[in-house]
């Protein structure tokens, strides 16, 4: 390659890696008979420009290495943009955003009898399939409902170290690996001592979602994604490349719709209305913050000003800017995926996507609260 052919690639490159799917606003995303019906951003949006600012914004990079930004408004796709070669059919890693899908997949169980409720003593569950090292007598008082709300009590408060030990025992041990097969990630979960009365301390961790992976595969005898496959994935046309740890934008999507549904999905019932109000409103309310503001059953729950109002928002996330965002106020769903895995700079990110453009785009006014 002769040198100006090289300055011409190397001047090229940067604008190459953040092409992205336009908003064409007098024209919906494609319709690809996967049960998501389509319309036009300018015949649901009041201002269909700020869309175009949220794709522009995305693009230069504002929110670091953004790959999808995806909304739905009264049950339509009305925004499909995708950055830096992804592409619509293609999973995406999910980090956190997985806490979620199991939450729903308990709602599920719960549905089918296969466990009575969140208030089930988790330990009487496993008891029947291994003893557990550090026994405590209060550790009979954990219930799933602490699990799921991250006061499970046990010691592994990930978000307070940056080296994440409790994920590294759970995830990287450095015990051989025929010990990891013969150790299942469930039972050193459970093998964690107590750090707190369940029920009495928040503590996001990795403990948790372990835990509750571990519960639904000996329920349904089978790995927790074929049975999600089974109750969510099929009858809402989620593909089988897709799976509890990754999805396509518009898999996520449809989950968030499905939420905002309460739990009904084209008319069809998979989850119980019930499940999805008590596992989106709040079980731990954050200390100093606006009432409404805490943790359900693996989903955060928050509320921003729609026209001088403050209403409920719930949302799921992940780590490195995945997140599905349900403001039920507007019909609405909303839904990023990104590569900035550990940018905790970059963390609120979609929260101040949504904030900024997408609830503007769809409301006469907002204010963001204080």
């Amino acid at each position: 390659m002769g040198s100006r052919s090289l300055l011409l690639f190397l001047a090229l490159f940067p604008l190459a890696a953040c092409v992205s799917t336009p908003l064409n606003e007098a024209q919906a995303p494609k319709f690809r008979q996967d049960g998501l019906d389509t319309a036009k951003a300018e015949s649901l949006a009041n201002s269909p420009a700020m869309l175009t600012n949220l794709i522009n914004e995305a693009a230069k990079g504002t929110w670091g290495a953004v790959d999808s930004l995806l909304i739905l408004k009264d049950n339509k796709l009305v925004l499909e943009s995708y950055f830096r070669g992804n592409q619509w059919d293609k999973p995406h890693e999910l980090r956190s955003l997985t806490k979620s899908l199991l939450s729903a997949g308990y709602g599920a169980a719960v549905s089918l009898k296969l466990i009575p409720s969140v208030d089930v003593s988790v330990y009487e569950v496993f008891e029947h399939a291994s003893r557990f090292d550090n026994p405590h007598p209060e550790k009979r008082l954990m219930t799933f409902a602490h699990v799921m709300t991250m006061t499970a009590g046990l010691a592994c408060e990930d978000m307070s170290s940056p080296t994440n030990p409790c994920g590294s025992r759970l995830f990287a041990s450095t015990m051989p690996w025929q010990s990891k097969l013969e150790i299942p990630i469930w039972q050193r979960a459970l093998n964690l001592p107590l750090a707190n009365m369940p029920g009495t301390v928040f503590a996001y961790n990795d403990a948790a979602p372990v835990i509750i992976d571990g519960l639904l595969s000996g329920l349904a005898h089978r790995e927790t994604t074929d049975f999600l496959r089974m109750v969510l994935f099929r009858p809402m046309k989620i593909g089988d490349r897709s799976s509890l740890f990754r999805l396509t934008s518009r898999d996520l999507i449809k989950f968030g719709q499905l939420y905002l549904s309460g739990g009904a999905w084209n008319g069809k019932r998979l989850l119980p209305k019930s499940w999805v109000e008590e596992s989106t409103s709040v079980k731990w309310q954050f200390a100093g913050m606006p009432p409404g503001t805490g943790y359900g059953y693996f989903w955060w729950i928050s509320g921003v000003d729609i026209n001088g109002k403050r209403e409920k928002i719930f949302y799921a996330l992940g780590n490195g800017g995945q997140a599905i965002f349900v403001v039920p106020t507007l019909q609405l769903v909303f839904v990023t995926t990104a590569t900035n895995f550990d940018r905790y700079d970059l963390f609120r990110g979609p929260l101040e996507m949504l904030k900024q453009f997408v609830i503007p785009a769809f409301s006469a006014q907002l204010t963001t609260p204080k």
